[in-house]
């Protein structure tokens, strides 16, 4: 949901993606996934059809039920990749793992309550993608526990492996995106918390602040801040999605 000259910092989420995920010394592989078995490209591929679009509609969704039929106008309000992607940003993500999605225009002008409004509208896109991701954890569950030979069965491993490495990296942009820094959603949803005087404030001196939020990545001072958040969230996901994984294990034995 970021303007024009702000979307290629969507770049940083797709490199955070392709990134090794670590919490300290654990890693994707020792939270049961083996994302090193998985083809890079496809990885990538998969991301630009399923989480971009997902994270973008939902802003489309959530704008359009508030009353800014803007997305609707533009062709956004529909889960078919294409209508999100930006071909230059697409064709980087899959060449160097570094890319940005087109980012959906929203006019505060339309909304009834402008501030909680956008605030709504910014939240939608990573909440989308943690219900993305507790649904791909819930789809390794099912795969993982109807495969008793999973261990041995290389095509369902690998199906396994691309679910719950899509799991982790599609809650990783949903941090990413609630970090409190424009032109992020973060900071929209931080700006109904804040006076209006410091909200305003924010917005005269966004470009500033994005120059030093992007200092930060560079220097990767949000490096492990956004791995230890994505690696509890998949954590919390992996154990309350537990007694699918019993269920489907004692159906199958019955």
């Amino acid at each position: 949901m970021c303007n024009l000259r702000s979307r290629r910092l969507l770049c940083y989420t797709i490199l955070a993606a392709i990134q090794p995920c670590v919490l300290g010394d654990v890693s994707l592989s020792d939270l049961g996934f083996a994302p090193e078995n998985i083809l890079p490209y496809l990885i990538r591929a998969l991301i630009l059809l399923t989480m971009l679009p997902v994270h973008e509609f939902a802003h489309g969704f959530a704008a359009d039920r508030l009353g800014d039929d803007t997305p609707r106008a533009q062709g956004r309000l529909t889960l078919n990749p294409f209508a999100h992607l930006d071909w230059t940003g697409s064709i980087l993500i899959m060449l160097i793992g570094i890319g940005w999605g087109k980012p959906v225009s929203v006019d505060m002008r339309n909304f009834e309550h402008p501030r909680r409004d956008m605030a709504v509208t910014a939240l939608a896109g990573p909440l989308s993608n943690l219900l993305l991701s507790f649904f791909l954890m819930i789809l390794y569950k099912i795969l993982l526990a109807s495969s008793p030979q999973y261990a041995l069965a290389s095509n369902s491993a690998l199906i396994a492996d691309i679910l719950g490495t899509l799991c982790f990296y599609s809650i990783m942009l949903a941090v990413f995106n609630l970090i409190p820094l424009p032109p992020l959603d973060g900071s929209k949803i931080l700006g109904i918390l804040l006076p209006q005087k410091i909200y305003w404030a924010m917005l005269r001196y966004q470009r500033q602040i994005t120059f030093v939020f992007m200092l930060l990545l560079i220097f990767r001072v949000l490096t492990f801040p956004i791995q230890f958040a994505t690696s509890w969230v998949f954590i919390f996901f992996d154990r309350i999605t537990m007694p699918v994984e019993w269920w489907i294990q004692l159906w199958t034995r019955s």
